[in-house]
């Protein structure tokens, strides 16, 4: 069959198209073809625009301030150009300065110490020293942030004749924002390191809050976590109550959350208050901490006379401190503001009284929480406030001084005080057991009766005259408690070690008891010191003549100069050198030998000596004396018996479960 020819008609005719049909099909066509020509136009016209102002922008002078981040810490009316930065000072520099700041009477080596271990419970490692050696140098607090990959130190705290001096290791935007407040914050020489350290005197024109805000700061920023997430609270201001703006619930709960962990109150703790003092004058209404949606949650109690029923407070826990909301007269809230600087104006709840918030940390003391609240009671009962006085401050008393503490008291801090892994109920008893056999008496029970209340292990000291209870053991949700029967002198030593021991007023006896809560702060050679001495003192024996252990960390595998400063205070390692009775003597060649040297040429568990050094060809045999230094690395335990060490030399040896004697030359021994 033959093939048509093909035409333009025939596939018209095919595909049964109109010619009106292929007309409008075309200037379709058409019309989308003019469309993206238009695109393609205006997009290459504001191609040309942009280069053509980056062109002009390039030929632009630059300006001649510098960028935001690498601005020094310099006054703002300095002649010299801003990126030049400022020359650090020395330490010696920075402590004359602290010297001659004003005196401050809410900070101390102590203070932050207690700040931040509360604080940041598990991600610290707080190391507290003498504030100066033997020879008078300044020693500081040196505290570490550690999370699972990092442990790294981020303030140095010094003691000095005026305000603590404070190394921190910090963002320079926040050394920016406080030297642009104060004017004495300074680079710091010291510690040599890559990153740049800040020093700064600290005196009473911070805050509490902003002190605690520049620390949690630097603890993120060495960590490597995002520091803007924490904001620079506010410099401390002589402003009166009546002037300030209200506070936020949501302000008050984070100002409060910020604040220093109260041991002493808590939710529960002040409605029992409450609830015991003002008996049917109160009606106590006490809830969950949050919501199910997890909003906060306060405690609000009433108070109620036979015409009057109103709230006079509202109790939030928070992460730090418990927070009052009171309704209270502006005289204390005045008052509470000129001792604590922390009592603010509240917007909530909304009234047409004035309430104020107040974080209740423990620079409030017993009384002066209860006659506030006793003074709000009577406030909104309309009675005369003014016949409640508001007594006293809590004040850091020696133990010989101290008011006793109950029972229930000493088992509050206990609680609160970070938990043991070393010690328990179980353990000590074990421990007296192996230790003392017979001169022992162990009763052990159940950590609490039926009724719930804490029931404690009670230990008797026996001899053939004498049956005495000397120690009490409770277990609690922190650390376990004891109450020791105890000769003054040990009480007061370990209250100066720890800063934890008080008088008890349980049980009741002629023998003054003292509570202690056994943290870890507490080496197992110390506890047992203890105990032993108690144990001697309830038989009437030298107690004295136990020596109180060093307060000393468990033993390291290996340890090295740098890193034992931070593992072993000074005070701990000088307690714990042996010194012999023989007055020490010149005698020969005075030689040095370095601790890593003792790595490489004696065996763990080694005694090392003047004579055996010889022996090992470390020194000449005409040497009558050695002093060790400090140097390298220690993998070995080994018990040293030498005329002289550095601290850091001993330090090295006690880390690794050694022993250091000192001890006189080998020709004054003969």
């Amino acid at each position: 069959m033959k093939a048509l020819p093909f035409s333009f008609s025939s596939a018209l005719l095919a595909m049964s198209i109109s010619p009106g049909k292929l007309i409008g099909i075309l200037i379709g066509v058409l019309l989308l073809i003019l469309i993206v020509v238009f695109i393609c136009v205006i997009l290459h016209r504001r191609g040309r625009w942009k280069a053509r102002a980056a062109e002009e922008a390039e030929a632009e002078p630059a300006r001649k301030e510098p960028p935001e981040d690498v601005a020094p810490i310099e006054d703002e009316k300095a002649a010299e150009p801003e990126e030049e930065p400022e020359e650090p000072i020395t330490l010696k520099e920075s402590i004359a300065v602290a010297k001659h700041a004003a005196h401050s009477v809410k900070w101390g080596k102590k203070t932050i110490a207690d700040y931040l271990r509360v604080r940041h419970a598990g991600e610290i490692e707080i190391n507290e020293r003498v504030s100066q050696t033997t020879t008078g140098l300044p020693l500081a607090d040196t505290h570490y942030a550690v999370d699972h990959k990092t442990r790294k130190c981020f303030v140095y705290v010094y003691e000095t004749e005026g305000a603590p001096m404070l190394l921190i290791n910090a963002d320079p935007e926040l050394a920016r924002e406080l030297h642009k407040r104060r004017g004495n914050v300074h680079k710091s020489a010291f510690p040599k390191s890559k990153d740049q350290w800040y020093s700064l005197p600290l005196d009473d024109t911070y805050s509490k809050e902003e002190v605690q805000s520049i620390l949690d700061r630097c603890h993120a920023y060495v960590l490597g976590r995002d520091v803007n997430a924490i904001p620079l609270s506010g410099s401390a201001k002589a402003e009166p109550v009546g002037s300030q703006e209200p506070m936020t619930l949501k302000e008050s709960i984070a100002v409060a959350s910020h604040t220093a962990h109260s041991v002493k109150w808590s939710k529960k703790a002040i409605a029992e208050d409450l609830r015991t003092r003002h008996g049917k004058e109160v009606e106590v209404n006490e809830r969950v901490t949050h919501t199910t949606t997890g909003l906060p949650l306060a405690d609000t109690h009433y108070a109620v006379d036979h015409k009057t029923r109103k709230c006079f407070v509202y109790v939030y826990e928070t992460e730090g401190s418990p927070l009052l909301l009171i309704n209270s007269d502006a005289e204390l809230a005045a008052e509470l503001n000129g001792r604590h600087g922390n009592v603010h104006k509240s917007a909530f709840p909304k009234s047409k009284d004035q309430w104020y918030s107040l974080p209740l940390d423990d620079t409030y003391s017993k009384e002066e929480v209860q006659s506030s609240l006793d003074r709000c009671h009577a406030y909104v009962l309309g009675r005369d406030v003014n016949a409640i006085p508001l007594p006293g401050l809590a004040k850091a008393e020696p133990v010989g001084s101290q008011e006793p503490m109950t029972l229930k008291e000493s088992i509050a801090v206990a609680s609160h005080t970070a938990h043991s892994v070393k010690w328990s109920k179980k353990a000590i008893a074990e421990d007296l057991r192996t230790r003392h056999g017979k001169e022992v008496e162990v009763n052990e029970r159940v950590t609490h009766t039926t009724t719930g209340l804490p029931l404690a292990d009670t230990h008797y000291a026996v001899d053939h005259k004498t049956r005495k209870c000397f120690v009490y053991v409770y277990e609690t949700e922190g650390s376990p408690l004891l109450l020791i029967n105890s000769d003054a002198e040990l009480a007061a030593e370990l209250n100066g070690r720890h800063g934890n021991v008080h008088k008890s007023a349980f049980p009741k006896s002629k023998d003054q008891w003292y509570s202690l809560p056994l943290d870890d702060t507490y080496s197992k050679e110390e506890v047992q010191s203890i105990l032993d001495r108690c144990h001697a003192h309830v038989l009437g024996r030298d107690a004295k003549a136990i020596k109180l252990q060093a307060s000393l960390p468990d033993p390291v595998a290996v340890i090295s100069a740098s890193e034992v400063d931070a593992l072993i205070s000074d005070e701990a390692a000088e307690a714990a050198i042996e010194n012999d009775n023989v007055k020490v003597k010149v005698t020969g060649k005075k030689e040095i030998v370095n601790v890593d040297s003792l790595s490489a040429s004696f065996q763990s568990g080694d005694t090392i000596t003047v004579q055996a050094l010889a022996e090992k060809g470390l020194i000449s045999k005409k040497a009558g004396q050695v002093k060790l230094l400090a140097h390298g690395t220690l993998d070995k335990v080994f018990h040293v018996e030498l005329q002289d060490f550095s601290i850091e030399a001993a330090k090295m040896i006690i880390a690794t479960g050694g022993t250091v004697k000192r001890v006189p030359s080998p020709a004054e021994k003969k």
